[in-house]
């Protein structure tokens, strides 16, 4: 696998992001990495708070594009397009995604669906 400083990437508004995010029902997510985001919410936390935060920060992020064939330069996409970039090769098959703001390109992080945490959530209603 490349150095994820060689991936290629797309450009998502943070609101793009959000509003895909908010269409995520019953999904929790995690945020590994970003100090913007980790310094607002709790997380573990479901795709309404996600959602409500990346609105109120909104800018620019790179989506990267990690497929063994990439599509990804520099265009800017929705939210049905930053789906397909999900990673799944991991222990519990979790949405993974790698992203960066575009104001600070070489501070990647991880946005990934949390399983667990939404089964939990489930369990308790």
């Amino acid at each position: 696998m490349a150095d994820v400083t060689d991936f290629p990437y797309f450009v998502i508004e943070a609101n793009v992001l959000a509003n895909w995010v908010e269409e995520q029902k019953d999904v929790w997510w995690n945020v590994d990495g970003d100090k913007k985001l980790m310094s607002k919410l709790n997380f573990p936390c479901p795709s309404d708070e996600l959602a409500a935060e990346l609105k109120k920060v909104s800018g620019e992020m790179l989506a990267y594009d990690w497929r063994e064939e990439p599509e990804a330069e520099h265009q800017e996409i929705d939210g049905e397009k930053f789906a397909e970039l999900a990673n799944t090769d991991n222990n519990s098959k979790c949405r993974t995604f790698l992203l960066s703001w575009r104001y600070s390109p070489r501070d990647k992080w991880l946005l990934s669906e949390d399983l667990d945490a939404a089964k939990d959530a489930e369990d308790t209603v």
